[in-house]
């Protein structure tokens, strides 16, 4: 449908206009304007949610590129870094609380998450969260994490915004999809749930490489080929993908329509002191990997020495016909190792806004 093509459009650049909302919902076949839930429909929301949500069909709502849940938030550091990172949240947060939030977002919103909209004296109008303010500019973050930076001598006038989440976002889902997600969302952080965090050291944030050189496609490069085609790719070849909540990155959202494509992923560990470490990978599928430029022909456990800095693990893989093809990646300290290290979870301040 072209109307809900253009509100889930709207929703993802972070625009709420009401009066747009209603006139795109029209197209959509949503009769009405979005309105605040009363107290009882939150009350049988709740009721459904804990009756018939299923937290795991949930998940794969809350990844769908067209909702843009997981570009606005993080879920245990791993995600967006716009929003809240809903890692604990249902740990802590009673389920009517996280209906409520979803179905109302501006209803029980942090400061820190409110929007300024700023007008600047050329016309131009700006909405986003504050991440730095000084005499000299204003820093806002949009809702598709684009830093704007605006001289505070070009601002005509700021007024107090909304949350970035849009209004009615729900109103795109079936009311199956819509108890789904919210029953995933109250799982996480759970004591003993599927979705609590983990606590083996796991790569929870990959990059993609968007355009596989055909040089690539044709099987494994040797060590010069990886260099100068992998290693040394500039960052904005690269995009961020992120795993289930347990860790496996399901590899058929990433596959290319024909899945006959080699997908190149790579993973970043920090390490601040130098020592051993075990990577362990887990695949469904065959896969080649390398750390830095050691390669390893098939998944498994391997045990490498890493100096301070940033180091890679990068992975060539072509989806197979595993009706759940997915990879995960541990990095464990190796025994009696006192390195230190950090996997990479998140996007650089340099990568905003790409």
């Amino acid at each position: 449908d072209v109307g809900k093509r253009l509100m889930r459009a709207m929703f993802l650049a972070g625009r709420t206009d009401a009066a747009l909302t209603e006139v795109i919902g029209k197209h959509a076949g949503l009769e009405s304007a979005w309105k605040a839930p009363t107290a009882r429909e939150i009350e049988q929301v709740v009721t459904e949610v804990k009756a018939k949500g299923d937290a795991a069909r949930g998940e794969r709502v809350f990844r769908r590129p067209d909702l843009g849940c997981i570009k606005c938030h993080a879920i245990n550091k791993a995600g967006g870094q716009i929003g809240p990172d809903l890692g604990p949240l249902g740990g802590s947060s009673p389920v009517d609380y996280i209906v409520t939030s979803i179905l109302d977002p501006n209803q029980a919103i942090k400061e820190e998450y409110l929007t300024r909209n700023v007008t600047t004296r050329r016309g131009k109008l700006y909405t986003g969260i504050v991440v730095q303010r000084d005499k000299n500019q204003l820093v806002l973050k949009d809702a598709t994490g684009k830093l704007i930076r605006i001289p505070t001598a070009n601002i005509d006038s700021e007024t107090a915004g909304k949350s970035l989440m849009p209004e009615g976002i729900t109103r795109i889902l079936t009311r199956a999809e819509m108890l789904d997600l919210m029953k995933f969302v109250s799982e996480l952080g759970k004591q003993g749930s599927s979705y609590s965090p983990r606590m083996t050291p796991t790569v929870l944030r990959w990059k993609k490489l968007k355009q596989v050189p055909e040089v690539l496609k044709e099987g494994v490069p040797n060590r010069d080929v990886l260099r100068d085609t992998v290693l040394r790719a500039a960052p904005e070849a690269w995009e961020s993908v992120f795993t289930l909540v347990n860790g496996l990155l399901p590899l058929d959202e990433l596959a290319s329509k024909s899945g006959k494509e080699p997908l190149w992923l790579q993973a970043e560990v920090q390490v601040s002191r130098a020592g051993a470490v075990e990577v362990v990978l887990d695949s469904t599928e065959p896969a080649t990997f390398w750390i830095d430029e050691e390669q390893f022909d098939k998944p498994g456990k391997v045990k490498a020495t890493l100096t301070p800095g940033v180091h890679t693990i990068t992975v060539r893989v072509t989806p197979g016909t595993s009706k759940t093809p997915g990879l995960k990646a541990e990095v464990l300290a190796a025994s009696s190792s006192r390195v230190r290290y950090e996997i990479v979870q998140t996007d650089g301040p340099g990568n905003e806004g790409r």
